[in-house]
């Protein structure tokens, strides 16, 4: 995004007003595809992120998406990754990611096996299967095998 633009400004002018804790749960919150929850992103930012949230939404860099739920726009998700991969913070974000929605898709695996309704596990998942995939494709990319076959199993049902 070039640094002069009207969209770059405005993102870079509300982002320097945050207070620090803001500005972090807003770099974490750039790893999400689709949504987050204060709970999942908690885990991401490792720690707790209401009041962190409402500051977000208030400035207007968070969207609510339902219930419970906040998604960033593109453009402001784009500042926000580039901003944790300066704070050399994007490994450790991926990595607590994965293991977020690797714990969440784990009591799946052995429903499904033991043959409950597709439909009824997938249900509670579905808000977060571009997440669950995101998180599978970085277990591959950054070659973590386990953390890879338990999302792939795990999302089985969202199938």
């Amino acid at each position: 995004m070039p640094s002069g633009s009207a969209s770059c400004s405005a993102i870079c002018w509300s982002y320097d007003l945050l207070t620090t804790g803001a500005q972090h749960a807003l770099r974490h919150a750039s790893v999400f595809r689709g949504g987050f929850t204060a709970t999942a992103l908690g885990s991401v930012a490792d720690g707790p992120v209401g009041a962190e949230i409402d500051e977000l939404l208030e400035a207007n860099l968070v969207r609510r998406q339902g219930e419970g739920r906040g998604e960033l726009l593109e453009l402001v998700r784009a500042f926000a990754a580039a901003e944790l991969r300066a704070a050399r913070e994007d490994e450790d974000a991926r990595a607590r990611h994965r293991g977020y929605f690797a714990r969440l898709v784990t009591p799946a695996i052995e429903a499904f096996d033991g043959g409950e309704a597709p439909g009824e596990l997938a249900a509670p998942m579905l808000p977060d299967h571009a997440n669950v995939r995101e998180a599978a494709e970085g277990a591959i990319a950054a070659g973590d095998q386990e953390r890879a076959v338990v999302l792939a199993l795990g999302s089985r049902p969202m199938w």
